[in-house]
């Protein structure tokens, strides 16, 4: 099964990341694509975020969740109450696995 997201979709998230201090690897690219693959599924089905396109969940939720990246300790614990999709619990955990 093909998840890759748009070429352009992709260098806007590594490029975006990249202004936050965050190398994206692989690994890391893969999970983002499977997430935004199964954000736009279940968004059709329950309104999980009101934003429909891949293109704005890239700019809208996932960097904006890279937002509070550079404040994080690298071992740390986050609380992310009713975050609904997810935002921004799920993304900083895949750039920052150590999170608790």
């Amino acid at each position: 099964m093909n998840l890759s997201m748009e070429t352009s979709n992709k260098d806007l998230l590594v490029q975006g990341a990249k202004t936050f201090g965050i190398d994206l690897d692989e690994e890391a690219i893969e999970s983002f694509e499977l997430y935004l693959k199964e954000l736009l599924k279940w968004n059709r089905k329950i309104n999980l975020t009101a934003i429909r396109s891949g293109k704005g969940i890239l700019l809208k939720h996932f960097l904006d969740s890279f937002s509070a990246y550079p404040y994080l300790p690298e071992c740390s614990f986050i609380l992310d109450i009713g975050s609904g999709a997810g935002f921004p619990g799920i993304p900083l955990k895949i750039v920052q696995p150590p999170l608790s």
